[in-house]
């Protein structure tokens, strides 16, 4: 067993193992044993880490989908390539957690206009060429068999 002082060691030294304690100690029932202050610092931050991962998935296949929409005369096979790849990782992250549906088209909306001005400043295009308002819709990214004309 990990003493309250051996976690808020293991909080400086290694994250992941302080998180096994912490959940081997909660399966217990030996919350007295907590460190409480570290453990909320904990899963605030993990909920952080899987909310950016989510978004960077979502921004990345928007980026790509958009560079294959507008370039079918130059479609790459690596752009094709992390089309096909960040479209089953969002399927994972909702079917690890339903609920993050609902959140997805607020993370598109809020992320779009970073990803349109990736792509145009990659492709070296006027603002003009992508619309400003975000173009696919959520059923297009999770869509494993979706390539934009």
């Amino acid at each position: 067993m990990v003493s309250p002082i051996d976690l808020k060691t293991l909080y400086e030294q290694d994250f992941c193992q302080r998180l096994k304690e912490t959940v081997d100690l909660l399966q217990k029932h030996q919350s007295q044993y907590l460190d409480h202050q570290n453990l909320m610092g904990a899963i605030t931050t993990v909920a952080r880490v899987e909310s950016n991962a989510r978004a960077s998935h979502l921004g990345v296949l928007g980026v790509h989908l958009l560079q294959w929409k507008d370039q079918a005369s130059g479609r790459s096979r690596s752009c094709r390539a992390l089309i096909v790849g960040h479209s089953p990782r969002l399927l994972v992250a909702l079917a690890d957690s339903p609920r993050l549906n609902h959140s997805f088209e607020e993370v598109l909306d809020h992320h779009h206009p970073t990803a349109r001005h990736r792509v145009l400043r990659q492709m070296g295009l006027d603002l003009e060429a992508f619309p400003p308002n975000v173009p696919l819709t959520i059923s297009d990214r999770l869509n494993l068999d979706y390539l934009p004309d």
